[in-house]
This record gives C-alpha cells, sequence and structure tokens, in this order.
C-alpha cells in the first residue's frame, strides 16, 4: 500500500538503494524489501493479475 526508504535498524539488513513496500492482503500486513528495479518488475506482475482481481498498486 505503500513505499518508503528503510529505517533503523531495517537500514542494517537491507542493501543500499533498496526499498521497502508495505503491503497487506485480507488484513495482514507485510513489508518486502527490494531494489527499485525489482519494484518496476513486481507492480507489473501485480497489474497483470487476472480481471476482478482487487489488488492495491504501490
Amino acid at each position: 500500500v505503500g513505499r518508503r526508504e528503510p529505517e533503523y535498524p531495517e537500514t542494517l539488513a537491507i542493501m543500499s538503494g533498496h526499498v521497502i513496500l508495505e503491503c497487506t492482503e485480507a488484513g495482514s500486513e507485510v513489508d518486502l524489501a527490494m531494489s527499485v528495479e525489482a519494484v518496476t518488475g513486481f507492480v507489473a506482475w501485480l497489474e497483470a493479475g487476472p480481471p476482478g482481481r482487487n489488488v492495491g498498486i504501490v
């Protein structure tokens, strides 16, 4: 549901240049760390979902 820069202590475990994607599904929250380039592919994959599927784009 959002995108942000890593914060301490996340910066200790996440590679430089990566961002955090904040996602929710059926009330569950999960944070994903990935490169900006990978975010592009991830969002394209989400947008390619079947019709009728409710997907919030980052």
